[in-house]
């Protein structure tokens, strides 16, 4: 009698982690709108006279390093920053009002990158380009983007910032093979896609049907079939523990008798 053989289920460490492949020209058009932002900060960015705040910054920016340290110290330390950076900037371009203001428009044409590089990340190209595009052309990006203040520096640390934070905690998707015919997804790997944190047995072989995930606050009742007190158990501690942080329960399911 011909026995019949199935295809083992795919394990978390042999399905690749694989970023979504970017459309053709899709970068091209990114570099379209961060031009689009540059070229509307730079659009009559000398048309406005420097006022005091802006010429406060020039002239910081363009003192020694003691001065500005010294004036991160004792007067303004919410600009530090931006002073390191203008000064470096203003030694290459020189103080005119344009160059001065260039830094901010520069940033916010970079930031462009950083939003639609975050966006893609969390949707798809369609609805990054869009993103980009509405920063690219927002009026208040634009408005701080042509002065000499740290505004527009700050648009692209925040985005930069916000995309650094998504790549740690959100891994990227998980293309199952697309053989509609092979196996089954692995419930580990959709596990781990959507965050899910699992407490396992110490002991005994890894059995993956006995995984507990805890997501939210709340437990999840093991799919493997157990008795009726410890499912109980469960259900119990799952509506019981809305008002315990999420690391309280983490620390609850590591010492929890019934893992």
């Amino acid at each position: 009698m011909p026995s019949s053989t199935s295809s083992p289920t795919p394990r978390a460490a042999d399905v690749g982690v694989v970023a979504p492949a970017p459309r053709r020209f899709f970068w091209l058009w990114v570099g379209l709108e961060s031009l689009v932002a540059f070229a509307l900060s730079m659009h009559h960015i000398s048309a406005r006279s420097i006022w005091y705040d802006e010429g406060f910054s020039t002239v910081i920016g363009a003192s020694t390093w003691g001065e500005i340290a010294r004036v991160a110290r004792t007067a303004d330390p919410n600009m530090a920053g931006y002073h390191a950076v203008l000064h470096p900037w203003l030694d290459l371009f020189g103080t005119s009002e344009a160059a001065v203001r260039s830094l901010s428009a520069v940033s916010v044409a970079i930031a462009v990158f950083v939003v639609v590089a975050l966006t893609r990340r969390l949707r798809d190209e369609r609805t990054a380009l869009l993103a980009g595009l509405v920063f690219a052309v927002a009026p208040l990006a634009v408005r701080y983007a042509q002065e000499a203040r740290s505004y527009g520096l700050e648009m692209l640390m925040l985005t930069a910032a916000t995309y650094c934070f998504v790549r740690l905690v959100a891994p990227p998707v998980l293309r199952q093979p697309a053989d509609p015919r092979g196996p089954a997804p692995d419930p580990v790997v959709t596990e781990r896609r959507v965050g899910l944190r699992t407490s396992r047995p110490s002991r005994g072989p890894r059995d993956e049907s006995t995984a507990v995930p805890i997501a939210s606050g709340s437990w999840a009742i093991p799919t493997r079939a157990t008795s009726s007190s410890t499912a109980a158990r469960a259900r119990s501690l799952g509506s019981s523990s809305s008002w315990i942080s999420r690391a309280t329960t983490a620390r609850a399911a590591e010492k929890s008798p019934f893992r």
